[in-house]
């Protein structure tokens, strides 16, 4: 009986510490997410003219990845 109970308590503890891992690294992940966007923004602003250009030339091949040949 109490090896029952003893082995259900660490089943609960695995997953409580499982979950408290994976909570995280989704924290992390999303605060590397942040900072990816802020470097990004920064990057736009220092050079502008580039990055307009840089998005229609990605934007122009994944139409032709994607639309194929018509």
């Amino acid at each position: 009986m109490e090896d029952d109970i003893l082995q259900d308590l660490n089943r609960e503890l695995e997953n409580v510490i499982h979950e408290g891992k994976e909570i995280l690294d989704e924290a992390r992940l999303t605060d590397r997410a942040q900072e990816l966007k802020s470097d990004l923004e920064l990057l736009i602003r220092k050079r502008p003219l580039e990055s307009v250009l840089v998005g229609v030339a990605t934007g122009f091949l994944l139409s032709k990845l994607v639309g194929g040949s018509k």
